[in-house]
């Protein structure tokens, strides 16, 4: 009787909450919240039958693994008790791994901002029990945000069908369907030069790159603008690109220890990073530097791209294969930028006196602030110190020996005490981009110790394929975006230039890969970005903006030139010519900069290259 009662004591005692539906799930942002009192759905349809069935509005928050913000709302909001009584109560709660599901977050975004003015990550949308966006925002503190919650419930118990239909008008405006209207095209040359005009009308000349309040790679962008210098010189332009391919290795938004970069800075001189590194920044930060050592004649950069690449190999690369999606911003201990700051006792400690000595000569330590108080100290490499080396009275070719003696020290010891949370997913896409970054490494002057890589890369990436399509995340059954299918078959066809063995293997899965992304993704002169659409909306443009990634339908339109010269008859040609003329459309009316990759492909659809997948423009 007493162990009966015992029994029933410990029951009474247990809490009453034992995790979601998002406890070890693969995705190392959703099991994150696996613990969260919230009572997280993963979405899909029975969400959407849920709401309806008890009349409740969706919640949905999006973001990812290695965004900062977005465990500062999990830590102050999604396991404060209050706040998830009323998600729990009120709302049908989702967590949405943004990397996994890129159609929705990309339409969320749109949304909000087109509310809001700008958007970014956490990103959290309410959603009527129809699936039509009725609000959203990004970080909200804690007290913030649950008054917002306490009054969108009263609100909605007060008025449901009122926000429904705003939610229902709100949406026919955002996303309705852009109609090109027939008109003239524009001269190619006219794009071209405006191209230019507006690349150095909005970037930064004294410190290079794009922005007034923080500095994003823009690869895609600064790629095209490559292309069009080595078609048509241009002084100016060539000194925008080396300035800013220079502060981007130099300063901040590259790590002068570990190697590779990070997303972002916070600030427009490079100087504060955004810690987290992300798999598709570094592999196209390889293929920028690679193709801008050959346009700017400048082999320091293809040493550059080489680095980064050992920092994939060494730190993102999977024991099973393939790379990993990212490295946290933050710590175990939720501190960010916690792995890479440094004290000055802990630079003592780990260097000897001499050591030391040199190192407070040979590099900037940046102090690294949140508000008013330094976190820590960051260093950053002086790239030219001969003048030290004459200062010092030591050769050049010794004191480069020591930087790198003291590099690899700090490394080892940030190796070894430091944490540095990762996200294991390994997503096809991602990994089509590493393919692309180790296969042009290996054919590169002094690139041929990448072949070994690349060849282990081609077979990894080969798997994402089963089954007559192309699976999104290695442990998912889920199929790839527009985008996954597109960066998968850019990297094969790098393949088919690095492995020339291969090549009618590696050409047949483009073209077979092509054929599924036009009969997905393309529908009546408008590309989505996803698969199977569950909102009621629907994210169609004429053209898809260039980014942080490549934009897949400026890829597509290049892997079809290249299919077609290769000899193929694919039964998506007429959706090729029909897309290629309303590229030329569209781009006649539109600030050309953000399609910068479509300029390029418009200027050079009569001139497809076989042997590669970057084509260039025509002379003028």
């Amino acid at each position: 009787m007493l162990k009966l009662f015992a029994l029933l004591l410990c029951l009474f005692t247990l809490p009453i909450f034992a995790g979601n539906e998002l406890k070890n799930h693969f995705s190392p942002y959703l099991a994150m919240h696996g613990d969260d009192p919230v009572q997280w759905r993963v979405w899909g349809p029975e969400v959407l039958a849920e709401a309806k069935k008890e009349h409740k509005l969706i919640f949905i928050s999006s973001g990812y693994f290695a965004c900062h913000w977005c465990h500062v709302m999990q830590r102050e909001s999604y396991q404060n008790p209050a706040i998830a009584q009323l998600l729990n109560a009120s709302f049908i709660a989702v967590k949405v791994d943004r990397e996994l599901n890129v159609a929705l977050d990309a339409l969320l975004i749109r949304f909000v901002q087109q509310m809001n003015g700008s958007a970014g990550w956490p990103l959290n949308v309410f959603l009527t029990p129809e699936g039509y966006p009725l609000l959203g925002l990004t970080y909200r503190p804690a007290e913030s945000f649950e008054q917002l919650l306490i009054n969108l419930r009263e609100r909605w118990q007060e008025s449901p069908q009122r926000l429904a239909q705003m939610a229902q008008m709100a949406s026919g405006q955002i996303f309705k369907k852009e109609v090109l209207e027939q008109g003239d095209v524009r001269p190619v040359a006219e794009l071209r030069q405006e191209l230019v005009e507006q690349a150095l009308q909005l970037g930064d000349e004294l410190q290079g790159g794009f922005g007034e309040q923080s500095k994003f790679p823009r690869v895609p962008m600064l790629s095209s603008l490559l292309l069009e210098l080595q078609s048509a010189p241009n002084d100016e332009l060539e000194a925008f690109l080396r300035l800013t391919l220079d502060q981007m290795a130099q300063l901040a938004l590259r790590d002068h220890l570990g190697g590779g970069f990070y997303r972002y800075t916070v600030d427009p001189g490079w100087q504060q990073p955004h810690f987290e590194k992300m798999l598709y920044d570094n592999a196209l930060a390889v293929s920028l530097y690679l193709q801008a050592a050959d346009v700017l004649q400048q082999p320091r950069y293809r040493q550059i791209a080489f680095e980064t690449l050992d920092f994939m190999l060494a730190e993102m690369a999977h024991q099973e294969g393939g790379f990993i999606a990212s490295l946290s911003a933050v710590d175990d201990d939720g501190n960010e930028g916690g792995s890479y700051l440094w004290q000055r006792e802990e630079l003592m400690a780990v260097l000897s006196k001499a050591e030391f000595a040199l190192a407070e000569r040979l590099w900037s330590r940046l102090p690294i602030s949140e508000g008013e108080q330094v976190l820590g100290l960051l260093p950053v490499v002086i790239e030219e110190p001969q003048h030290l080396a004459k200062e010092l009275k030591m050769s050049f070719s010794l004191l480069q020996e020591e930087q790198k003696i003291i590099r690899a020290k700090l490394h080892r010891w940030r190796l070894k005490n430091r944490s540095l949370p990762k996200d294991g997913k390994r997503l096809a896409g991602w990994n089509g981009l590493a393919l692309s970054a180790l296969c042009q490494a290996s054919v590169a002057p002094e690139g041929e110790r990448f072949q070994i890589a690349a060849s282990k890369q081609l077979a990894f990436v080969n798997g994402f394929w089963f089954k007559g399509e192309l699976r999104r995340e290695l442990s998912s059954t889920e199929g790839a975006a527009f985008a996954g299918y597109t960066m998968v078959a850019q990297g094969l066809w790098h393949c088919a230039v690095a492995f020339p063995a291969q090549k009618k293997v590696l050409q047949d899965r483009v073209a077979e890969l092509s054929d599924k992304a036009w009969s997905l993704f393309y529908r009546q002169g408008s590309w989505r970005l996803g698969q199977k659409p569950l909102l009621p909306v629907l994210l169609q443009r004429p053209l898809l903006d260039d980014g942080p990634l490549p934009s897949p339908s400026a890829l597509l339109l290049k892997l079809s030139q290249q299919v077609l010269a290769a000899g193929y008859q694919p039964n998506w040609k007429e959706d090729y010519q029909q897309a290629l003329q309303a590229a030329g459309r569209f781009l006649s009316s539109q600030t050309v900069l953000w399609y910068a990759e479509h300029v390029e492909l418009f200027v050079s659809k009569n001139r497809p290259q076989v042997r590669d997948l970057r084509i260039e423009p025509e002379t003028r």
